[in-house]
């Protein structure tokens, strides 16, 4: 396959629908659900003699809860607005409600720092781009200035760069010859953004504070500590590390959350399509299986791996499994290192999204945003102190990970994906707890989670406590 054809595959990537979790043993979350609806219905319609039944149903569908009629509250809230016409799918144009208004607030290549580079585009590099705000935003997140400040008018923005188009970012591009120069830029305008925001109080508008010493950059060069359970596992170490401890960059940064010690879980989901040529490792070598399992093939996506030894998987069999992780940020140390956090399990996160469990304990959710893969939680071990700030928690260190099943009564449980528990051993081919963490999938799979369809946020109500995935 040409780089060219390779390019196209990669920006077709997100609505990727390839089924890689036939060997799960779990069923379809549709499935279970076709039958929940059929056997209420068949109930319904049959007669009881005595008693009532009552049936507790998991989903209620209000057909009026998305409208709200013109200058009307919403009976869910208090919003009150007119709404958008729909607009045309073609338009190019950023539509808002009556009373509302936009601006740009940062875009690809603006300066962090106030001695930063201006952005020419036709003579981009790679160290102007560790300078200048990435490529492609997802996740953002805010953190008032100081930590845990009630008001909105000054703090830290974390963006995330999830992916590159290189056709659109360098002139007259050719996809057949993607050159050295080109990656090392990509690979900066990858990562996340970290920039200190102000209100004018002129204007009421944010403006960036270039001034600010916590504005920094981390990219696809940054170097990452490796901790938790997998951190030193033969898998991740390299010839470039080979203790496993220290890894170069995070990619296809998506979603992310927000501890309530202040700090930034930020989430590598496709990070499948960096890697390519598969076929140069033996399919008899055990790790072929794995990588394919998580959707790594010849071709790649990007031809970073016509450049840096690192990416071909022939060349550095364990590289991508040091990708695929959630890393935790500290904004407000900004010489403070990212961490991966390898015990919250790897897989395409989503995000990491937090809630209380009814101990006190930290609970993380994360969906792997592919079709029929899987619902996690991580559960840490101890219960957080609320007077400890930053990054040195232990939390996201030491703790379990599950793995949703659902049942069609409506009923569902945890699983853990725990080395030597139920059929996670070493008959099943697991050797340990970093292993089955690295292999996260296919731990799932076995334990024979529920294959739901390319689950996204999951947030817990901080009142119920209830917890909704999309």
């Amino acid at each position: 396959m040409s780089v060219a054809q390779k390019q196209v595959r990669r920006m077709d990537y997100s609505p990727d629908e390839i089924v890689r979790s036939q060997g799960g043993r779990g069923e379809t979350f549709a499935s279970l659900l076709e039958r929940r609806i059929s056997r209420r219905g068949l109930l319904k319609g049959s007669v009881v003699a005595t008693g009532a039944l009552v049936l507790s149903t998991a989903v209620r569908v209000d057909v009026d809860a998305g409208f709200v009629k013109p200058g009307v509250s919403s009976r869910y809230g208090h919003v009150a607005f007119q709404p958008i016409p729909k607009q045309p799918e073609d338009s190019q144009q950023i539509v808002l409600a009556a009373g509302h208004r936009w601006s740009p607030l940062l875009k690809w290549g603006d300066p962090i720092r106030f001695d930063g580079p201006e952005f020419d585009p036709w003579n981009q590099t790679a160290e102007r781009q560790a300078q200048q705000v990435g490529y492609n935003c997802d996740y953002i997140g805010w953190h008032p200035l100081p930590f845990a400040a009630d008001d909105s008018d000054r703090g830290l923005l974390l963006v995330n760069h999830e992916y590159t188009n290189a056709e659109l970012m360098f002139a007259n591009f050719d996809p057949d010859a993607k050159t050295r120069e080109q990656v090392d830029i990509e690979l900066e305008a990858h990562g996340a953004t970290i920039i200190e925001l102000q209100r004018d109080p002129a204007t009421g508008r944010m403006t960036p504070n270039l001034l600010s010493p916590y504005n920094r950059r981390i990219t696809g060069t940054t170097p990452i500590a490796i901790s938790g359970p997998a951190a030193g596992h033969p898998w991740m170490c390299t010839s470039g590390d080979p203790e496993g401890r220290l890894v170069l960059g995070m990619l296809n940064n998506c979603a992310g959350g927000i501890t309530p010690w202040g700090t930034i879980l930020t989430c590598e989901e496709n990070f499948q399509g960096y890697f390519g040529h598969l076929s140069n490792l033996s399919a008899d070598d055990p790790r072929h299986a794995v990588h394919k399992r998580y959707g790594l093939s010849d071709a790649g996506g990007y031809a970073w791996e016509e450049h840096y030894g690192r990416f071909s998987i022939g060349a550095e069999p364990n590289e991508a499994f040091r990708f695929g992780w959630v890393v935790e940020i500290d904004p407000y140390h900004p010489d403070s290192q990212p961490v991966k956090r390898t015990a919250l399990g790897r897989f395409r996160h989503e995000g990491a999204t937090f809630g209380w469990s009814p101990s006190g304990r930290v609970v993380f959710y994360s969906g792997d945003d592919a079709r029929f893969e899987y619902i996690y939680k991580y559960v840490s071990n101890q219960v957080w102190d609320p007077m400890k700030y930053g990054m040195n928690q232990g939390l996201l260190d030491d703790g379990v990970l599950y793995v949703a099943k659902f049942n069609d009564d409506g009923t569902g449980e945890w699983l853990p994906l725990v080395y030597g528990v139920g059929p996670l051993t070493s008959d099943n081919g697991f050797t340990s707890q970093g292993d089955v963490l690295i292999r996260t999938r296919i731990a799932a799979d076995v334990l024979g989670a529920t294959k739901m369809d390319r689950p996204e946020d999951i947030q817990q109500n901080p009142i119920s406590k209830k917890v909704y995935a999309a």
